[in-house]
């Protein structure tokens, strides 16, 4: 019970305070000179909207006394509205107090704002100040929109009119005589700095792009000749800039201004983050619909709508890097050190634009405070993000020279086991032929043995021994002449041989029974080409290809060998007249170690047609095989 009954007692509270700080507000504050500058934006201002733009002084004066101006809790803050807006404030002025007071309107950007000061009901002054207007009698400084006046003793009714066609923002500030001259030298000098500042970054993005070869920094360089073109026309220097312009003219392209900036800056946030995240697709998307906003938004500015297409673009400005953000940040995780610091630079632009599209937008609310917001988040996002891409840079730069080191060793390494390589089959080729000498005395000595028991002995069982021993012989003879591959297929590549010559040397190394069977069909008796099969690893596919055919055909059947020539090159064709080859067999035939037939009558090591094939696809070439029950036919595309 004691719980409820403190519950509603707080909510009576709550109530009352909310009631009264309203009622607080509602009462006009009448703002007393003295010696000291006074900041319009503690609820000392009541406003009045006026859509037709037509309320005259009187009709201001009318209404005020009707209560329908109403108070705020800063400044004038509207944002983007289609209005003139009306301001009243009371005003004493003791007799001690400075009589000369400076009257300051900002931002510098407005177009124009009538000040009126009526004293018992009379209107004793009008000032003017703002893009559009002079009022040479009353300005100080007509680019900070500064205006001068001398307040008589007594109490003063002051109104002004906000006409703008850019956000209704307005901050309003008297400054006593004594202040006005450090006033407008300390806003010169901090206009200055923040313009210097700008330009110095200007000038190191510059260097940075070209030192480190960075289009990013050359993106962000664009970005800011935007930035800084776009302040110095907000800031009145469009005269120095354009000095054919008028004032309305200038105050076109001020607008243009800000809306390539803003295309410009699309470009280079998405150049910020342009890597593979998931939900890519969409991302992209919302840059290229933010891009055509902002060329829309040039032809409505152009047309003169430019508080129209801005009172929505202004909030998808804000909201739009939270979008992206949002499809982003899931992918967190996944990236890599650049990654992230490229990111991390995009949630700041996504920090100081939406703050900054509240303030503009009448959110946030002005005040002399808030007025340093827009140079405050120029200047932080852009030394942030200065760091930001410096850091992604390095960061970058590291990656790719330990990718730099990571292929130096490799090549070393790959160098290293290259020469290695070499020497082993060097050793390899020494071994080999020295194998291969005395096996060649063996197999002579064997043909021999052969010839002589055919002529005397007549003995069928020295006759098996002696072919076993030749059919060995020869077995090893294939696995040397196997090993050698790597070595021989790799030397004199791309040299020039002659086809019909290299194909009568291999016949030639059969024995005569088989030289007897074997047919050469040719066009020319010289074809010399370079072919991409060199000449030495073109010697073993053709021995091969030969062998395989005279093995796996009839003793007594042919085997042609075709050399001709076709729009695609040279096609050398080796072809038998047996049994052909079934399916299982055409499947794995390439295969190392298989052989067709498995009888030992039928000598081989199933290497053959597996070292052909690895030699034409090391050089490039085809190998083509057609079967059927007519026979065989292996084709080299060369």
């Amino acid at each position: 019970m004691r719980a409820r009954q403190l519950i509603q007692k707080s909510c009576v509270l709550l109530f009352i305070l909310f009631y009264w700080g309203f009622a607080v507000a509602d009462i006009q504050q009448i703002v007393t000179l003295g010696h000291e500058k006074i900041v319009f934006d503690q609820g000392q201002i009541s406003v009045y909207k006026d859509p037709s733009e037509s309320l005259t002084l009187e009709g201001a004066i009318a209404l005020n006394a009707q209560g329908k101006f109403l108070p705020t809790r800063d400044a004038i803050s509207e944002g983007y509205i289609r209005s003139a807006v009306w301001g009243y404030t009371k005003i004493s002025r003791p007799e001690e107090a400075s009589s000369v007071w400076g009257i300051s309107i900002t931002p510098s950007y407005l177009d124009q704002v009538d000040i009126f000061v009526l004293h018992k009901g009379e209107l004793i002054e009008h000032l003017a100040a703002g893009d559009q207007v002079t009022d040479p009698e009353h300005d100080l400084h007509n680019r900070h929109h500064i205006v001068e006046m001398d307040f008589p003793v007594g109490s003063f009714d002051l109104y002004f009119r906000l006409k703008t066609t850019s956000t209704s923002l307005m901050l309003l500030k008297m400054i006593p005589e004594a202040e006005i001259i450090e006033f407008i030298d300390l806003n010169v000098i901090l206009e200055g700095a923040l313009i210097g500042v700008l330009f110095t970054m200007l000038i190191i993005n510059l260097i940075n792009s070209i030192w480190l070869k960075s289009s990013l920094f050359l993106s962000f360089f664009l970005y800011e000749i935007g930035i800084i073109v776009t302040i110095l026309l907000s800031v009145g220097l469009g005269d120095i800039i354009f000095p054919s312009l008028d004032s309305t003219e200038h105050n076109t392209v001020f607008k243009i201004g800000i809306m390539v900036t803003a295309i410009v800056a699309f470009l280079f946030f998405y150049r910020l983050i342009d890597f593979y995240f998931k939900g890519r697709a969409l991302v992209d998307l919302l840059f290229l619909f933010g891009i055509l906003h902002c060329c829309y938004g040039i032809y409505m500015t152009l047309t003169g709508r430019f508080v129209e297409v801005m009172s929505y673009l202004n909030w998808f400005v804000a909201l739009f890097p939270v979008a992206v953000s949002a499809i982003v940040l899931p992918n967190w995780n996944e990236f890599d050190t650049e990654k992230k610091y490229r990111f991390s630079g995009f949630i700041v632009f996504g920090f100081f634009t939406f703050v900054n599209s509240m303030y503009v937008n009448g959110v946030i609310g002005a005040s002399g405070l808030k007025s340093f917001i827009p140079p405050v988040m120029i200047f932080s996002f852009q030394l942030t993000l200065h760091f930001v891409i410096m850091c992604s840079i390095r960061k970058s730069e590291s990656v790719v020279e330990e990718a730099r080191r990571a292929a130096y060793l490799a090549a070393r390494d790959a160098s290293a086991e290259r020469l290695q390589r070499e020497r082993d089959q060097t050793f390899l080729a020494m071994l080999s032929h020295e194998i291969r000498t005395p096996l060649a005395v063996i197999d002579s000595a064997t043909q021999a043995l052969i010839r002589k028991n055919d002529r005397t002995e007549k003995d069928d069982y020295n006759g098996i021994r002696y072919t076993h021993i030749r059919n060995s012989v020869k077995r090893a003879n294939e696995l040397l002449g196997m090993s050698l591959i790597k070595v021989r297929s790799g030397k004199n590549t791309g040299t020039e041989y002659d086809i019909i010559e290299l194909t009568w040397s291999v016949i030639k190394s059969f024995d005569d029974h088989d030289k007897k069977r074997i047919k050469f069909w040719y066009p020319s008796s010289k074809m010399i080409g370079s072919y991409r099969v060199s000449e030495g690893a073109m010697h073993i596919v053709m021995r091969n290809l030969i062998d395989n055919a005279l093995k796996y055909s009839p003793l007594d059947s042919p085997v042609d060998i075709i050399v001709r020539e076709g729009k695609h090159g040279l096609y050398w064709s080796v072809q038998d007249y047996g049994p052909g080859l079934n399916e299982h067999v055409q499947k794995h035939m390439y295969e190392q170690f298989f052989r067709a037939d498995e009888r030992a009558s039928v000598p081989g090591l199933g290497l053959g047609l597996y070292v052909t094939r690895q030699i034409m696809e090391e050089h490039g070439a085809d190998l083509v095989v057609d079967s059927g029950s007519n026979g065989t036919i292996f084709t080299c595309c060369l």
